[in-house]
């Protein structure tokens, strides 16, 4: 599968699915000839940018994941990802034909196993959908001028993802090192023999080697005793 090029640590889940889905989208052969492929509205379609692809973020509805005051905040999210093909219409029913067409290739891009999963670059997990809770389509005959000069047809289709957000509390500061005084007996007695000694314990972090075994040791080895009695 295609890798995106956007990562969950500066752009959303939803935004990561709509730019899969456009990558695998221009991976057809169905779509080789698409002269210009859209993810906004902002620029005006013109006849040379026709056949023309756009897939829009349309949407998105968060609703709370569990009781919505407990825990950090979670989310289960449906994002509505909108397909816009706009074809030449010189023909009116070949015109629809290739219009179904464009939707059932798109439609067929369900069949491939990993379509809910969209691989990230390491360290990050792959984002997934959850599932597909509703879709619609319509075939739309027009013109690019009030001339009627290039009759165009548009097939208009989108699908709604469901998948989650979790955000945690944080980041918090490692617990990397912990002292210890240890004195016996307790309460400790100044007068007593055996002054207290104090042993450093280093936390490993994943992947770290696992520190030394300290209760093991003999309080007279030079690491981790610090303090060494007088």
């Amino acid at each position: 599968m295609i890798t995106s090029k956007f990562t969950p640590d500066l752009h959303s889940y939803s935004y990561i699915i709509r730019d899969g889905w456009l990558q695998r989208i221009k991976a057809v052969p169905t779509f080789a000839t698409i002269k210009r492929f859209g993810t906004t509205k902002m620029n005006r379609i013109q006849n040379a940018d026709i056949p023309f692809l756009g897939c829009y973020l349309m949407d998105e509805q968060l609703r709370p994941d569990g009781d919505p005051n407990a825990g950090p905040p979670k989310f289960v999210c449906e994002v509505r990802v909108g397909f816009s093909v706009i074809i030449e219409n010189s023909n009116d029913a070949v015109a629809e034909d290739n219009l179904d067409a464009c939707y059932w290739t798109l439609c067929n891009l369900l069949t491939n196993p990993a379509w809910h999963r969209f691989d990230m670059p390491p360290p990050f997990d792959p984002v997934r959908i959850e599932g597909i809770t509703r879709g619609s389509r319509q075939h739309v005959f027009g013109n690019m001028s009030n001339t009627n000069d290039t009759p165009v047809a548009e097939l208009r289709f989108d699908m709604t993802f469901r998948h989650r957000e979790y955000f945690p509390p944080g980041p918090f500061v490692d617990l990397k090192r912990i002292h210890v005084t240890v004195a016996y007996p307790w309460p400790y007695d100044p007068n007593a023999y055996s002054p207290p000694f104090t042993v450093e314990y280093d936390l490993p972090i994943e992947g770290e080697m696992t520190v030394s075994d300290y209760h093991l040791q003999s309080p007279d080895f030079a690491r981790p005793l610090l303090d060494s009695p007088p």
